[in-house]
Parts: C-alpha cells; sequence; structure tokens
C-alpha cells in the first residue's frame, strides 16, 4: 500500500477502475485505499472519480438531493436511524406503493418495489399509517423474484437481518441496510414507485458532461427489474435519438450542470465516465415531450463500457481478451475512448489555468519554451501574465513595440511597458493550453529578431500603426519579413497583407456588391481620376470623402455643396473649382468651408497657395506615393442617419462577442472617442440588431476575405467592423440596410 502510494504521486491524473468490493475480496481495507485517494486528491492530484464522488453520487440518498430538480422526485425520502425508518416508512406505505433502496448493494440487491396486498390506501399522505401485521408484496430488482412478508418483518430484515422477527427470506441479501449508521453508508432511501418501470428505464452513458448513448432496458415479461441476467431486453439508441429528445435537453443543459453542487462535490469535476438510471413517472397516454424521466441512481463506481464484454472471463471464455471484441464495436469504443482523452485533457487544463498563478510586479513569465535571451528586453515585468504551459501545444509570441522617444512608450502603453491589453491576448493563448511570450521589435536587431521569430508557430502582432516608424524603423522591411515568416508556414496574426488590404478604405470598393456595402463607392488612386470622380460625385449627392493612411477620424470629410444645389441624376454635371464646400473632419468633428478646386488641392499636395487656410491637424496630401504606397481615397454617398450613431462589431475571427452603439455628441457627426460621443455597449446577441447579425456573419463574412484577395488567409484573431445605418427613417428594423464604414485588425 505505502509503495503504491509513493509511486502514484508521480501522476497528474489517476483513473480508478477497482470493480466495488474487489479491494476487500483481495484482503484490503476499502477504507485505507480510500483514505489514501483522498489524500491524493489533496495533493493536487486528479482522481476520477474520487473517493467522495463515488460515495456521494453513488449514494442512495442523492435522490433526495436531486428530489427538486425536473429529474427529481419531491417525495423521496432518506433514513439513516431505525426510528426515521419505522415511522416514515409506515407512513409513505400507506399512501402509496414504494420504492425502497438500500445504499450498499449492486446490480438490483436491496432494491424492493413493494405494495399493500390488500391494496388499502389512505387519500392523504400522512393521514394514516400501516399496521405492523399488513401483508406487503414485494419484487427485488435484483432478480424480479417476490417474497410476502408484514411490514414487521420487512422493518426487522431491513434494521437486523434475519431472525426470529423477521420471518423467513429467499433473498439472496442479508439486510441489515442501516449497520454501522450514516457515517458507514448504512441508509434506505424511499421512493413513490412509477408503475411505466415495467416499460423499462433508460440508461444515459456519459462522458464527463457528453452523453455519448443511451440504452433502453425493457425487464422480461412478467418482470419490473431489468437488472443484467434477469432476461431483460437492451435496446441501444444514439445520443441524438429524438424519441427522448426532451429528457436529454432538460437533463444535459438544465439539470447535469446543477448535480455535482447538490450533491456537495462542487469542487469536483463530473466523472469521466458514468451512468443516469431514468424511469418514467408520467402517466400513460402524456405527450413524449411532457414525460417526466427520473433518475433511478447515479453510477461512477467502475462503470463498464458495454461494447468491451467481449473481452472479459467467464468459465466458458476462460481466454477473453481485448482480441476478442467484435471489430464492428471498435469503432464506438474509439469514439468513447477518445472523447475519455478529450475530456480528460480539458479537465486537467483548466485545471492547471486555474491554479497557475498570473506574473506580479517584477516577475517575468517570457523566458520560455522559446529561447528569445537575444532580443532586448524593453519591459519592465509580465504583469497579469499566466505561467507558460509546461508542454505546450503550440508556441506563440506577441510582438509589442515601445516607442523609445514617446512617454510611456507610446500612447498605447501600461506602465510596464506592455501594451494595455496585451496580457489579456496572451493569457486567452495560454488558457487554451498554447505557450504565448511576450517580445517587443526593435529595429536595430531586425536580423537577430526574425531568427527568433522563426522557432514559434503563429505570431501575434501587436504594434499601433505607425509606431515602428516613430521609433526609427521602417514599417515595409517589418512587413516584408513578416511576409517572409507567413511564407514559411507560420501564422501571423494579422500578416502584414490582412492588415494592408482589409484595413485599406478601398476595401469598401471591394465589398460594395455585398448587403453590408454601398454600391455607389468609388477609389481613386490618381490625381485625374479623383479630380473627375469628385466632381461628378459631388454635384450628386452629399459624400464622405476617406483618406487612407490615417486613424481616429483624422482625413476622414463628411461634405456638402453649401448652395446645396445637386443635380437629379448622378454625371449629369460635375461640380465647378469654385463651388463651395461644407466639410466636417470626423477625428474632432470640427467644421471647415473650402472650394472644391482648395479641396482638390490640399488632398493632393496638401497645404499650398492654392488650398486656402485649413484648421485640420492633417497634412492632406493623400494620393501621396500612388497606389503601392498606400495613397487612395474613398468616396461613399454620405448616410445622413450617421448622426444616430455607428455600430462596432468587436469580433473574435468569426465570432462576434459584442457590440457598440457609438453616437456622435449633439451636433456632431462622428462619434470618435474623444469627442464627447456615447458609447453604449451590447452583447452579441442583442435582439434590435439581430437582423444585421444574421446578414454579417451568415451571409457576408464568409465572403469578405476573397473579396479583399485574402482567400488565403483566416479571418483576423481579433477585428471590428463599423457599420452605419443607410436606411431611410421609419424603414422597419428588419429591413434596415447597414453598410461597413471600416474594416480595422491593426491593433
Amino acid at each position: 500500500h505505502d509503495i503504491f502510494v509513493e509511486v502514484i504521486l508521480k501522476f497528474d491524473a489517476l483513473i480508478v477502475r477497482c470493480n466495488p468490493g474487489q479491494i476487500k475480496a483481495d484482503g484490503g481495507d476499502q477504507g485505507k485505499f480510500d483514505d489514501s485517494m483522498r489524500a491524493i486528491r489533496k495533493a493536487g492530484i486528479q482522481v476520477w472519480p474520487s473517493a467522495d464522488v463515488m460515495e456521494f453520487m453513488g449514494a442512495k440518498d442523492a435522490l433526495c438531493k436531486i428530489a427538486s430538480m425536473s429529474i427529481g422526485l419531491e417525495d423521496t425520502f432518506a433514513y439513516y436511524t431505525e426510528a426515521a425508518w419505522v415511522e416514515g416508512f409506515k407512513k409513505t406505505m400507506k399512501f402509496q406503493p414504494r420504492v425502497i433502496k438500500q445504499n450498499r448493494g449492486s446490480s438490483g440487491e436491496g432494491i424492493w418495489i413493494i405494495k399493500l396486498k390488500s391494496g388499502d390506501y389512505c387519500k392523504e399522505y400522512g393521514e394514516a399509517s400501516c399496521n405492523d401485521d399488513d401483508v406487503l408484496d414485494m419484487v427485488e430488482a435484483n432478480d424480479n423474484h417476490s417474497e410476502e412478508h408484514t411490514v414487521a418483518e420487512f422493518v426487522e430484515f431491513c434494521v437486523h437481518g434475519r431472525s426470529d422477527k423477521s420471518g423467513e427470506w429467499t433473498s439472496q441479501g442479508v439486510g441489515k441496510y442501516l449497520e454501522g449508521g450514516k457515517t458507514a453508508g448504512g441508509q434506505l432511501v424511499d421512493q413513490r414507485f412509477c408503475p411505466r418501470i415495467v416499460e423499462g428505464e433508460l440508461r444515459y452513458n456519459c462522458v464527463v458532461d457528453s452523453l455519448v448513448g443511451i440504452i433502453h432496458k425493457k425487464p422480461k415479461e412478467g418482470g419490473i427489474s431489468a437488472v443484467g441476467g434477469t432476461g431483460s431486453i437492451y435496446t441501444y439508441f444514439g445520443p441524438s435519438e429524438q424519441k427522448f429528445a426532451s429528457l436529454t435537453k432538460s437533463f444535459v443543459t438544465t439539470d447535469l450542470p446543477k448535480v455535482m453542487p447538490a450533491l456537495g462535490l462542487g469542487e469536483e469535476p463530473i466523472p469521466l465516465w458514468w451512468t443516469s438510471d431514468f424511469i418514467n413517472s408520467s402517466p400513460p397516454g402524456t405527450a413524449a415531450k411532457d414525460e417526466k424521466w427520473i433518475v433511478g441512481e447515479f453510477n461512477c463506481s467502475c462503470v463498464g463500457i458495454s461494447k468491451c464484454l467481449p473481452a472479459y472471463c467467464k468459465d466458458d471464455t476462460p481466454n477473453a481478451c481485448y482480441n476478442d471484441i467484435p471489430k464492428k464495436d471498435l469503432n464506438e469504443i474509439k469514439t468513447i475512448s477518445d472523447l475519455l482523452g478529450q475530456k480528460a485533457v480539458q479537465i486537467l487544463v483548466k485545471i492547471a489555468r486555474e491554479k497557475g498563478k498570473p506574473a506580479v510586479v517584477g516577475d517575468y513569465f517570457s523566458g520560455t519554451p522559446v529561447d528569445i535571451s537575444a532580443l532586448t528586453k524593453m519591459s519592465k515585468d509580465d504583469l497579469g501574465l499566466l505561467p507558460q504551459p509546461a508542454t505546450p501545444r503550440f508556441k506563440t509570441a506577441l510582438i509589442g513595440l515601445y516607442v523609445r522617444a514617446q512617454p510611456y512608450g507610446g500612447s498605447d502603453k501600461s506602465s510596464n511597458g506592455h501594451r494595455y491589453d496585451t496580457i489579456p491576448f496572451a493569457n486567452g493563448m495560454i488558457s487554451a493550453g498554447m505557450s504565448c511570450q511576450l517580445i517587443h521589435y526593435v529595429h536595430q536587431e531586425h536580423t537577430k529578431f526574425f531568427d527568433v521569430v522563426k522557432n514559434f508557430q503563429a505570431i501575434i502582432v501587436r504594434c499601433n500603426p505607425g509606431q515602428i516608424k516613430a521609433d526609427g524603423g521602417d514599417q515595409g522591411k517589418f512587413d516584408d519579413s513578416m511576409r517572409a515568416i507567413r511564407k514559411a508556414g507560420i501564422q501571423v496574426w494579422p500578416s502584414a497583407d490582412v492588415m494592408e488590404f482589409m484595413g485599406a478604405k478601398d476595401a469598401l470598393c471591394k465589398i460594395a456588391s455585398m448587403s453590408i456595402g454601398l454600391e455607389d463607392t468609388f477609389a481613386y488612386y490618381t490625381e485625374a481620376a479623383w479630380v473627375e470622380g469628385f466632381k461628378k460625385t459631388m454635384k450628386f449627392q452629399p459624400r464622405v470623402i476617406k483618406q487612407n493612411r490615417g486613424s481616429s477620424g483624422e482625413g476622414i470629410w463628411i461634405i456638402k455643396l453649401k448652395s446645396g444645389d445637386y443635380c437629379k441624376e448622378y454625371g449629369e454635371a460635375s461640380c465647378n473649382d469654385d463651388d463651395v464646400l461644407d466639410m466636417v473632419e470626423a477625428n474632432d468633428n470640427h467644421s471647415e468651408e473650402h472650394t472644391v478646386a482648395e479641396f482638390v488641392e490640399f488632398c493632393v499636395h496638401g497645404r499650398s497657395d492654392k488650398s486656402g487656410e485649413w484648421t485640420s491637424q492633417g497634412v492632406g496630401k493623400y494620393l501621396e506615393g500612388g497606389k503601392t504606397a498606400g495613397g487612395q481615397l474613398v468616396d461613399q454617398r454620405f448616410c445622413p442617419r450617421i448622426v444616430e450613431g455607428e455600430l462596432r462589431y468587436n469580433c473574435v475571427v468569426d465570432s462576434l462577442v459584442g457590440i457598440i452603439h457609438k453616437k456622435p455628441k449633439e451636433g456632431g457627426i462622428s462619434a470618435v472617442g474623444g469627442t464627447g460621443s456615447i458609447y453604449t455597449y451590447y452583447g452579441p446577441d442583442e435582439a434590435k440588431f439581430k437582423n444585421l447579425t444574421t446578414n454579417f456573419l451568415e451571409r457576408d463574412l464568409v465572403k469578405v476575405m476573397p473579396a479583399l484577395g485574402l482567400a488565403a488567409e483566416p479571418v483576423p484573431l481579433w477585428w471590428t467592423t463599423d457599420f452605419i445605418l443607410a436606411s431611410p427613417e421609419g424603414t422597419p428594423a428588419e429591413e434596415e440596410k447597414w453598410i461597413v464604414g471600416e474594416f480595422n485588425c491593426s491593433c
């Protein structure tokens, strides 16, 4: 025993498959074994199932603890003393046929289905009790044999076993069901008899919280119990069997999460492999969807996998082994065993995550598993970061950029030098079983940096636009090296191409034909195209002109003709150079007034003697460098309902995780942060945006990456889409058209 315990302390988890009674049958002490397993459990090693789980879940009084659930019977009682048993049983037996269950037996031994031979039941529970000489008709579940005894004889057998007061018994059991008291497992459970048990029980086979199969166990004709070996008929169903859909849904989704806490096992995981037996308690004729199925018992102490039974030895198969399992059953067995492994890993990963204490001030958790010691460490510590897993499923890195010439290392930094949301990002990776080391790009170490990066399997890039340049580096050089990393088969989230093509304003042209796009969206890359196109669109409707390089609304202009003199049909007229424009810039909602010629000049050449005076913080020159350098302007119809606010959809790959409604300050048009706008936060299932959400996620999202020329790239790990309401006022919510204002995946 002691050597055994010393050895098993070296494992992370133990699966206990010792059949009840076998330790005692081999001359051992079950209590000693259980106490050692409890000590192992306290040492932080998982035990499936633990001694407490086997005891509390397998105990018949578990049925009392779940009595108030939809899978329980409220009139379920447990007795631990002779006095409580005598008083309680005489009262319940006088009211209804009962099932009395001892705690220690197996395979139905000591489970009695009992009726009054006289059939003389009282109308209301508690208005009468049985007499000692009332005669009971009894059937024992282990073999469906019948006996007839008085109440006094049955009470005596349950308490003291066979005696001169108990009468003659043919049962294989010895009674004495309360022996040793509650602490030793002495108990009797008393439930209303459900007559439809003759139609059979349902055994739900479960791997942790996943149902993997259902067995309908029908008793032999004339019998009540469907225990194996009694001639009962077993029918096997898959976990999605429709005839039991109502029970399955109620059990798995509603009651199962409550079971372990109800049994006093809230700190323990649901057993790895276990069963729950259900009995139909509804009257005949109840619709399937309305049937009430109640738990007859839970079992997690060495439950067998039925299809493996050919592998165990019997008198007629003394050499039985694994190879005797029929090949046709091995696929089903493998499905169950694979799921067992997956669930076991999930439990261990979850526990490891809960046990892992995050870094405190001064702690550095990014040094392993990949050796990054060659790189300059730009942060003070990894405050809040979880420990790296000892054996990560994948090795990832999160790349930041510390701008050495700026306060704090940049406007997005925490006091330790990491970006403000770096730790949650990395902890998400670690919690999923991956390592995630935090490293900074220092442009003087460019070659060395990318030599290190090659050792990771995935890279998360969190360098805010413009920071590499602000720190003296070359964004193009960085991007080209990341493209090489991507071509080498290492994931980069987001890749340089994804950031460029998805973040570019002309992405709006590429999705114009989708339900989330505006068909009259144009992109200009040359001065000639810009002048001709803008004069034509501006004469037709108010417009939004968007530069490609700015952030936070800089260089996004909402423009109207001051005269209001628009043409009726697009293309029938163009603006003159001296037409006056009323303009609002989205970054701060400030207004300017310029002629068409001045605005055209500012967009192409910036401030000059032809551009007039500008109060904008920007410098113009939006086409500078041409298309390859990101020089472009996008021209869209102005949607006046933008004053009601935009919707920002926050997404993790293809999953929507939250919606932000961003309403401009009264009198403003843009809801950019810092302009007095009001932000309201909604969950991903918000009903008022259901139509947009459904269309976007189920219809358009799958088309976005291909439309942008990014079909070979995954949807970004963390990204946003801003939507503007393009429909006229009064449009019913289900018919509203919301259009994309921009995508953002660059930090």
